[in-house]
């Protein structure tokens, strides 16, 4: 039926109202929810949720602490959004903080105090590169905080990433609360090696010194735990009694040791000479000088290959990993050392052999896959080659034990027996037996090595898992969860040939099909309205 005049003007008003009132009521929706502050984090770790550690450190504040955030107004594109981010995290922090958390926010490059400021809490000036089709611009700029408690600050000098910002921040703000600084005796005098950028990076966290133990027995009231690293040589009995005593009188002691010495160069294998199992066996754990191999999950590494170096599966660098399978799991998933990570690279572990005690709690860590095989001073080769580890010696595969705790009633290891000759306590004197014992083993100390791993690309996580043995044994386990849900990696699931074809033309063919689908649904619905308003404009 068509319309007059009068039926055609009121149709049209009604057909712009309804496209004018789509803006107009998404700009008012807007305006009522913008004082409001919704978050959903759908992230399967919840990284962007401030943890339960987090919140319990800050209810614990006893006096309002300030995170003074320092940023330039004149940023590199990345850096807009990590400022956003920082804002938001920090946001959370004094939400939750209630009042003991204040956030300060300044941009040093146009308030002369607020760069003075910055200078003084550790924040600096730092290059920016802009990066642009014609050319690349440097500039000077702010992207950093600091947190100030008291009269003391720790600085977070530059952010270029929120990743572990939460963590970082949360370190802080327990290191300035806390009334004292867990120490950690780092035992020399054996071969004993460790990083020195991992020992930094620990410094950061605890009181780290060298120890020898021939001093004495060590305090755990001075030391709250020992950390033995690498030991290459025999350790004399005295300072195995040392140890001994250490752990008795309730001392943490954690050891990464290598049963079979490594010619990195040469790939020649020796056995290590560490006597470390003569108290360890007593305790119910020895490390076998054997190394590991693991062909179904072996890191990749670059050797020589007629003349040009190749990409190789190393089965004597396995990765110790976390599955979803019930009926195998490399990491243990139920203890909160190795329970948010996804995966260790270990160069040429040992496997531990663990002795049953109903009296001991012991706890597998890490172990490598049910297709792994331990090779021992009969069966290695004598050069360490890829081409030379091609299958188990006796056909037989199972898991390796690679890191496990011990925990309880432990005798010790001089117990019944004549002290050493030289020994710097009496016989009266020995305690004999711990209550409450905790010794963490892993079968491996070049998981640390920078020099020989990639610790940033290539195995993030193997440094992420001696933080969370620090923080379990020696101080807050709830901590973990926010260290390590930052570093986990999660690679996609491998598919067949077949598979990955049609997922890739469903993604091509998929999504024009959808926005053809739905321009037709619109384009009907649009007539079906239209239809419904000339009907009613020409009955009236």
């Amino acid at each position: 039926m068509p319309l007059n005049s009068t039926k055609k003007t009121l149709y049209h008003f009604h057909s712009l109202a309804r496209v004018i009132s789509v803006p107009v009521a998404l700009v008012l929706l807007n305006v009522l929810i913008a004082p409001l502050t919704l978050r959903w984090d759908l992230t399967a770790n919840r990284q962007y949720t401030l943890g339960e550690a987090t919140r319990r450190v800050l209810r614990e504040l006893k006096n309002p602490i300030t995170i003074k955030v320092f940023f330039s107004s004149e940023l590199p594109q990345d850096l807009v959004t990590v400022h956003q981010d920082v804002m938001d995290v920090v946001g959370e922090y004094q939400r939750i903080g209630k009042g003991n958390v204040i956030v300060e926010s300044a941009d040093p490059k146009t308030d002369t105090a607020a760069a003075e400021e910055a200078a003084q809490l550790g924040v600096p000036e730092v290059e920016f590169q802009t990066r642009s089709v014609k050319k690349i611009e440097n500039s000077l700029g702010y992207a950093g905080l600091a947190v100030r408690y008291l009269q003391d600050s720790i600085p977070l000098p530059v952010i270029n990433a929120t990743t572990n910002l939460e963590y970082d921040l949360t370190l802080a703000i327990r290191r300035l609360s806390r009334e004292r600084q867990p120490k950690i005796g780092f035992i020399t005098g054996h071969g004993e090696q460790f990083d020195p950028n991992v020992r930094q990076a620990l410094a950061q966290e605890y009181d780290v010194s060298d120890l020898t133990l021939a001093a004495g027995i060590p305090s755990p009231k001075m030391y709250d735990g020992l950390l033995i690293a690498g030991p290459t040589s025999i350790y004399p009995a005295t300072e195995l009694l040392a140890l001994d005593q250490y752990v008795m009188n309730g001392g943490k002691l954690i050891v990464l040791v290598d049963g079979i010495s490594i010619d990195e160069q040469t790939l020649q294998p020796k056995i290590n000479p560490q006597n470390l199992n003569d108290i360890l066996s007593v305790y119910g754990i020895a490390v076998n000088a054997d190394v590991i191999a693991d062909p179904q999950f072996p890191e990749l590494l670059w050797f020589m290959s007629s003349g040009r170096q190749v990409l190789t599966p190393y089965p004597l660098w396995p990765k110790i990993i976390r599955t979803v399978r019930t009926d195998w799991n490399g990491l243990n998933p139920d203890h909160p050392i190795t329970s948010k990570l996804g995966g260790l690279t270990l160069p040429w572990p040992s496997s531990l052999t663990l002795r049953e005690d109903p009296t001991v709690q012991t706890t597998i860590l890490g172990q490598s896959s049910p297709a792994s095989f331990a090779l021992n001073e009969q069966t290695l080769p004598m050069y360490l080659a890829p081409q030379a580890i091609l299958a188990p010696p006796d056909g037989s595969t199972a898991q390796q034990v690679v890191a496990a705790l011990i925990q309880g009633k432990i005798k010790s290891a001089f117990a019944g027996k004549p002290l050493p000759e030289g020994a710097q306590i009496s016989a009266d004197e020995i305690k004999t037996e711990a209550n409450d014992a905790t010794i963490l083993v892993i079968g491996n100390s070049r998981f640390l090595n920078g020099n020989l791993i990639d610790l940033s690309r290539q195995a993030p996580e193997n440094i992420v898992l001696l933080g969370n043995s620090l923080d379990a044994l020696l101080q807050d386990a709830s901590l973990i969860g926010i260290r390590s849900r930052s570093a986990i990696q999660r690679p996609l699931k491998s598919v067949a040939e077949s598979t990955a074809t049609w997922i890739s033309w469903g993604n091509t063919v998929g999504g024009a099909i959808a926005v053809i689908a739905v321009g037709l649904v619109a384009i009907l619905v649009r007539k079906q309205v239209t239809r419904r308003a000339i009907r009613r404009y020409a009955e009236n």
